[in-house]
């Protein structure tokens, strides 16, 4: 691969700045309520997590901390952004919008930390990558339950029901890949306990 350190900086900066640009837009809408500024913070929503999504390939740094290097932390400023915007919609009586951005935060921060894993735990050598695998489970799991705490603490049935999906994915995941990395052995015990 041809992949560069300078290229990793050139993908988060346009993270950020697609973070930026719809987050602005919606500012804009709230304040003009003309349908047309909201089309175009819908559009710009759509090339940000289109930029998102590219940039995800292109997931790079030489860093041993995890979470705190300039890989990571640009990225998750889209994923602030989307949840930002969310709340701005769902202020404005645009549930759906809200809803839909609420989502995409979501994912977004779940592919962004099972990239986060997969960068670190080959830059450190800390992690087997049997280990990742098992810890990316783990780290879901925190965030799905995390979903399901606040969708009952705020009564938001999106979030329970989001918590609850990802729960599933998890455990689908645990069945189908991680148990596959296990020695015949620990499978069968994993089943028993």
């Amino acid at each position: 691969s041809t992949h560069t350190y300078r290229d990793e900086h050139m993908f988060s900066s346009l993270a950020v700045l697609w973070a930026i640009i719809p987050a602005a837009t919606i500012y804009v809408w709230t304040r003009l309520q003309h349908i047309a500024v909201l089309v175009v913070a819908y559009v710009a929503c759509f090339v940000a997590a289109i930029v998102a999504f590219g940039g995800f390939a292109n997931y790079y740094h030489p860093s041993v901390l995890p979470l705190l290097n300039l890989t990571f932390v640009p990225k998750t400023a889209l994923v602030a952004s989307f949840w930002w915007m969310a709340v701005q919609l769902r202020r404005e009586g645009q549930s759906r919008g809200g809803i839909t951005l609420n989502v995409l935060g979501h994912v977004a921060l779940a592919i962004l930390l099972a990239l986060e894993l997969e960068r670190w735990s080959g830059a450190s050598g800390l992690l087997s990558e049997k280990m990742a695998l098992g810890l990316l489970s783990g780290i879901w799991a925190v965030q799905a339950l995390a979903l399901v705490i606040v969708g009952l603490v705020r009564r938001d049935k999106v979030r329970r029901i989001l918590g609850l999906v990802f729960f599933v994915i998890i455990l689908v995941k645990v069945v189908v890949f991680d148990f596959a990395q296990l020695e015949e052995v620990y499978r069968i015990l994993s089943w028993i306990l």
